[in-house]
């Protein structure tokens, strides 16, 4: 299947297609889920050609026509981690709602797709702290859509040098025990309940952190609260697994933990790769988001560490 997917790079369009035809018998192989009608192929080849998808990207957007995944909510999505996963996933034929506080920034990240895929991209404001804006955010999803297929967390905050012991502190601690926590409980509560009334096997992906499975020492000053919330959402992951499961669904949950990502929420990450440090893009996390989402049916990858080749952290 590899070199299948290696001779795709540079043939005309007639033999692209007859590629993905044997691309598809291929992932039958392992997969005979995967197999489409020759008018979906023909509808795909297409697609794939005018969105200048990456060669990675034809396996996985197979996975996504076989599990038929339609409605994605990323949250988050404004910058970073959650702009790279929105606009990727928008590529790879999702309709994709994306939250954050910053609408304007949503916007932006829009109107930077190309113009064919623009449609698919539908922003809007909430703050996942804000219980009552997750649920009318969730509300105006299903009247809207129909409902949520796929929830992505990515919201995630930082109060960088506050340390924990320090006076004065409160705020800052609720800021990041509010949207790293308590948000990823309203916004995965209200997913589950979707999927599990529509009787759709779903799938939750929250962004976590290597923070959340050790307290690292970095070169910013203390991380306070973070590695606690993170701590918290590993075991939220846990938990979910297992009250999925026992609710008699097929909906999946995933927890995926980077090491040091260049983003905005950790300040001065610029001057630590100008130092050296080894740091992952956005693109990085993204690309993983797109490899749990395009797994079989039978498959649940529980837990997923990335991290940079050298990190020291």
């Amino acid at each position: 299947m590899t070199s299948i997917f290696y001779e795709a790079k540079n043939t005309s369009k007639h033999g692209y297609l007859l590629l993905v035809i044997k691309a598809t018998e291929a992932l039958s192989m392992y997969d005979p889920l995967a197999s489409n009608s020759l008018a979906e192929l023909n509808k795909f080849s297409d697609q794939f050609l005018t969105r200048g998808l990456s060669i990675h990207s034809l396996a996985v957007t197979f996975r996504f026509l076989r599990a038929k995944y339609d409605i994605l909510l990323a949250l988050g999505a404004s910058a970073g981690i959650g702009a790279a996963i929105a606009a990727d996933l928008v590529k790879n034929g999702f309709v994709v709602v994306a939250l954050a506080r910053r609408e304007e920034r949503l916007r932006e990240n829009q109107r930077a797709l190309p113009e064919n895929l623009q449609s698919q991209y539908h922003p809007r404001k909430c703050d996942v702290a804000n219980e009552n804006e997750v649920k009318d955010t969730f509300a105006w999803v299903e009247t809207k859509f129909g409902g949520t297929d796929v929830l992505v967390n990515n919201a995630g905050v930082a109060a960088v040098g506050v340390e924990l012991s320090a006076a004065d502190n409160t705020q800052a601690i609720r800021n990041v025990v509010g949207t790293n926590v308590m948000g990823a409980v309203y916004c995965v509560r209200e997913a589950f309940n979707s999927m599990k009334k529509r009787n759709f096997d779903g799938h939750v992906v929250i962004i976590n952190s290597v923070a959340g499975h050790y307290v690292p020492i970095v070169p910013i000053g203390s991380m306070n609260i973070y590695p606690a919330s993170k701590f918290a959402v590993t075991a939220m992951v846990e938990t979910y697994r297992q009250e999925f499961a026992n609710a008699g669904t097929k909906v999946k949950v995933t927890s995926i933990s980077p090491g040091a990502v260049l983003t905005e929420v950790l300040p001065n990450m610029e001057s630590m790769k100008e130092a050296g440090h080894p740091l992952l893009n956005s693109e990085d996390i993204s690309n993983a988001v797109l490899f749990v989402l395009s797994t079989p049916p039978h498959v649940q990858v529980h837990e997923l560490t990335i991290r940079p080749v050298g990190e020291k952290l």
